[in-house]
């Protein structure tokens, strides 16, 4: 967090409130190692300040899964943060299984799936992109507690999705580190925990 504050040293009421906000939010949830779930996001916002993004988005960043993972509602990321943040936030969060627990504040109601969200939300703002690049590559480098076949899934829609959508944005190192951990587990080199 300190990094974080350091990036943007005139933002630090903001991003304290993200974060409180997530914790709060994502208390007593855990990653599949066992970690606490809140150095997922963390994670996620400290890639995004290496990458030189701008407030909107690492706040984003701290946020993206709350209205996934939690009962954060997007109007409650707008309230806290604005419509940027609400948006990005949105554009990162997978699609409900069932449409009628879908939020409704969702700024892509159209959607059928989570990658189509996703690509309609980066034509708006490219910014949406690199939170979920940011999200994928920390979920990559952490795969390791996930067994093989999710692996070798998530591995397989790395370099068939992230990986052009990096490009394409151009956030070329980004699609080499994905392309780095992704191929070994195509390889069958499944990361062990």
């Amino acid at each position: 967090m300190t990094q974080l504050l350091q990036h943007h040293p005139s933002c630090t009421e903001p991003f304290l409130a993200a974060v409180q906000f997530a914790l709060r939010h994502h208390a007593g949830q855990l990653r599949k190692d066992g970690s606490p779930f809140i150095t997922h996001p963390i994670a996620v916002a400290q890639l995004l300040v290496q990458s030189g993004a701008d407030e909107t988005t690492i706040i984003a960043g701290i946020l993206h899964d709350t209205v996934e993972d939690t009962p954060a509602t997007l109007a409650d990321i707008t309230s806290g943060w604005g419509h940027e943040v609400a948006f990005l936030v949105d554009a990162v969060t997978k699609l409900p299984v069932s449409p009628e627990t879908s939020d409704p504040d969702t700024f892509f109601p159209e959607a059928t799936t989570t990658h189509q969200k996703l690509e309609q939300a980066c034509k708006i703002d490219p910014r949406a992109a690199l939170v979920k690049l940011a999200d994928r590559l920390h979920n990559l480098r952490t795969i390791a507690a996930m067994p093989s076949h999710k692996q070798q899934k998530k591995a397989a829609e790395t370099i068939d999705f992230y990986v052009p959508l990096a490009r394409e944005y151009g956030y070329q190192d980004i699609a080499e580190k994905l392309t780095a951990l992704a191929e070994p587990l195509l390889e069958g080199k499944f990361s062990a925990s």
